[in-house]
């Protein structure tokens, strides 16, 4: 909300379609995870999501569009579902760029627990895709920047999360 305060226009998947009342169930669902009843009991979960609004895309991008960002640089967009079924990443080929949103995390476990066993094997699906790319950098979701070999490593650790899961039928984090 803060870029579109500041006129900045937004563009995402054209499916995102989010609510007041999905920012509520975030809420609650971050305070479930705070251990300390005393803490859940005064709303610490709002310090974590203190002035956040909900702001949907000016502009839905469809998958495989292409834009340019200045000085005749093209980047595509590829939907790469993963941690959201609504996950894109911009690819930038004449630099071997790819920033992909939460499909891949550098640092810590993905995070399974908002999907199931079809959502993460399609995110497996868009690893392979990611994988297919002539990349020289990722700039994940979250985490440090990946480079060179670093990137299949990722990839592949992040794969093999799934795998287990699918297999399990539950996320590695689960208690």
């Amino acid at each position: 909300s803060l870029f579109k305060e500041n006129g900045v226009k937004i563009f995402g998947h054209k499916d995102i379609k989010r609510s007041d009342t999905d920012l509520i169930e975030d809420k609650n669902y971050f305070n479930r995870s705070i251990l300390s009843e005393k803490r859940r009991l005064a709303g610490e979960e709002e310090i974590f999501f203190q002035n956040t609004k909900i702001v949907n895309p000016d502009f839905p991008v469809e998958n495989n569009q292409s834009f340019m960002l200045g000085w005749g640089v093209e980047a595509v967009v590829i939907y790469t579902y993963g941690h959201t079924l609504t996950n894109i990443s911009v690819y930038v080929p004449k630099d071997k760029v790819l920033y992909c949103g939460d499909c891949i995390v550098s640092g810590y476990i993905p995070n399974l627990e908002a999907g199931n066993v079809g959502n993460w094997k399609v995110w497996i699906e868009s690893l392979n895709l990611i994988a297919g790319l002539n990349l020289q950098y990722v700039i994940p979701g979250h985490g440090k920047a990946i480079s060179g070999k670093e990137i299949n490593i990722e990839i592949d650790k992040i794969r093999s999360i799934l795998e287990e899961a699918i297999i399990n039928g539950y996320p590695p984090t689960s208690e």
